[in-house]
């Protein structure tokens, strides 16, 4: 059977479906409205969406069909009139079935049938490096680059045989060297940075009308150390250690451990968005509108039906803005996804990933004016530690310094502020409680990546699973952990970051770029 393409819309009565049929007979169309599902079936399509909320075959309920554009138009009354329908652009979610949902959460001894124990199994001692090694989005994978042939950026390492601490000590490492190798490539945006404060002029689709980027100033302002440095007095010279510098990172910061929980018992920070709900959130008719709309024709701009559906192989074309109705190919993307949903226990170090994710996806959409192009995968990959080290991120505080640390040590723009504004953006995204942006953000992302020769493995370990369980988060979620995010950016300092970021400031104030300082 095939699924037809369908848009779906509300008003206060019903639940409005539009599809588009071909070669169908009138006669052999048939509709069963039960509770909260509604299935539709007419050789060769079959159609069945569940719902939050629960619908009901009436006498108001309504079906049109255009014989020309070979297209129909059900009004599915709603049980409850000027009911809010919840999730309508969630088509993973839609369009799970009964099965997919039952095993969407599997509780430990939840079931019935209990499978007797093999007391003859073979007895094979693990690799001790590798012992209880999970990874990927919610430590669900193990052993999963034994079959693929992906290469990951990890020089002279491997996923499967280095235990998760050697990866973080070697991308710690690796990212020390790298700044103090190419410490002129940062000095020179830091001390010339007109071409960055352009690109930070340019308002992201992802931004609502009414939303405004912070400004350079205010970027800078965020994470001030406690005393300014002065150049004329002297320079400051901090210790550089990373081991120290984490340590010290780690013991006093105790109580951002936990900025989820900080944001419920306390009032939002000063630096949090005003009214974050309002953001770029979905708004649906709550009023009529529905005379002329049940007619025996409408138009194509109306449905959006008669573009094509296929998988373009192309890059998808960079958005105007982000609108309500999702384009074709992300319309195919999400009906790939894996129908389930995930039992996750270690919540904030799941959504820890997500702003990792999102964090290098906004980078590339800032630097590329939103265009994308050809080394997305590589900035991706490079600047996300969970794409390039496949390592695990515990907290909110811990994705972001490590998110700061590689935006200034290896992209073609290395600024703090430019990489602060990444993670404001991805707060901003968080904030505004609109899942299908975010889960927009991550196909873009799983677009570019399952079209690279070798980095198409990822999209299976991170991006399939999160862009399935970004729909089940609810908007109190999303927009808790983005008042959490930007607490934890306002708080960040340069010396949390383990590089002698203010060192090196310092000393090119004194020396400017002819005579750089050299480092040791």
């Amino acid at each position: 059977m095939i699924t037809p393409r369908f848009v779906l819309t509300q008003d206060h009565n019903f639940v409005i479906i539009t599809m588009k049929l071909k070669h169908v007979k009138i006669s052999e169309l048939q509709f069963v409205v039960e509770g909260n599902r509604m299935t539709f079936h007419a050789k060769p399509y079959f159609l069945r969406l569940t719902f939050d909320q629960e619908i009901m075959d009436d006498e108001s309920g309504k079906a049109s069909f255009d014989v020309e554009r070979e297209e129909m138009k059900v009004l599915v009354p709603k049980k409850n009139k000027g009911e809010v329908f919840t999730d309508l652009d969630c088509l993973t979610k839609l369009l799970s079935t009964e099965t997919e949902r039952k095993k969407m959460v599997q509780e430990i001894g939840d079931s019935d049938d209990e499978e007797e124990f093999d007391y003859e199994t073979r007895q094979i001692f693990p690799n001790d490096a590798c012992l209880d090694e999970y990874y990927g989005f919610n430590e669900e994978f193990t052993n999963f680059f034994s079959s693929t042939s992906t290469e990951l950026p990890l020089t002279e390492v491997s996923v499967d045989s280095t235990p998760h601490m050697q990866r973080i000590n070697k991308m710690r490492q690796d990212e020390g060297e790298q700044f103090i190798k190419d410490a002129d490539h940062y000095l020179t945006d830091y001390m010339e940075p007109d071409e960055i404060k352009q690109l930070l002029s340019t308002r992201p689709v992802y931004y609502s009308t009414t939303a405004s980027p912070p400004s350079w100033d205010a970027l800078a302002q965020l994470g001030m150390e406690p005393q300014s440095r002065s150049v004329k007095g002297g320079v400051e010279v901090m210790d550089t250690d990373d081991d120290e510098t984490s340590e010290e990172s780690e013991s006093t910061s105790s109580e951002e451990q936990e900025p989820v929980q900080q944001q419920q018992d306390g009032e939002p920070s000063q630096r949090a968005f005003t009214n974050p709900g309002d953001i770029g959130r979905t708004e649906f008719t709550t009023g009529g509108g529905l005379t002329g709309f049940i007619s025996t024709s409408w138009s194509a701009e109306e449905t959006n039906l008669d573009k094509d559906d296929g998988v373009r192989e192309e890059m998808p074309p960079a958005p105007d803005a982000m609108s309500e109705e999702m384009a074709s190919w992300e319309k195919e993307q999400l009906l790939r996804l894996p129908k389930k949903r995930y039992l996750v226990t270690k919540e904030e170090e799941v959504m820890a990933g997500l702003v990792d994710l999102l964090s290098a996806y906004c980078y590339d959409h800032i630097t590329t004016e939103g265009e994308g192009n050809t080394e997305s995968v590589w900035t991706y990959t490079k600047l996300s530690p969970s794409l390039s080290y496949v390592v695990k991120l515990p907290t909110l505080r811990h994705a972001v310094i490590c998110f700061l640390r590689r935006a200034v040590t290896f992209p073609l723009h290395r600024h703090l502020n430019l990489a602060k504004r990444c993670v404001w953006d991805v707060a901003h995204l968080l904030s505004s409680g609109s899942k299908m942006q975010i889960v927009r953000c991550l196909l873009r992302m799983k677009w570019h990546i399952d079209h690279d020769d070798s980095k198409y493995p990822l999209s299976n370990l991170y991006l399939a699973p999160y862009a399935t369980w970004v729909q089940s988060l609810s908007v109190e979620t999303l927009q808790r952990y983005g008042a959490s995010l930007v607490s934890i950016l306002s708080a960040v300092k340069k010396s949390d970051l383990g590089l002698p970021l203010a060192e090196m400031e310092a000393l090119a104030e004194i020396h400017g770029l002819d005579d750089p300082p050299q480092a040791e």
